[in-house]
């Protein structure tokens, strides 16, 4: 998850995230995972950690 937009030939048994785009084809998914287990929510959820966390104090 970096944001850059290059394509990725995917194959069936291949992982996808949420914002794949096809540009061929059909498509079918089957979800493995809860919404909240994603990596978006991962990192939403570690920033909101980190923000609650204070820093040590410095020397």
């Amino acid at each position: 998850m970096t944001g850059e937009s290059i394509p990725i030939e995917k194959t069936i048994g291949d992982e996808v995230f949420a914002g794949t785009l096809n540009s061929t084809g059909t498509l079918i998914l089957k979800v493995h995972q809860p919404p909240e287990s994603s990596l978006l929510r991962r990192v939403i959820r570690l920033v909101e950690q980190a923000q609650m966390e204070t820093p040590p104090p410095s020397n």
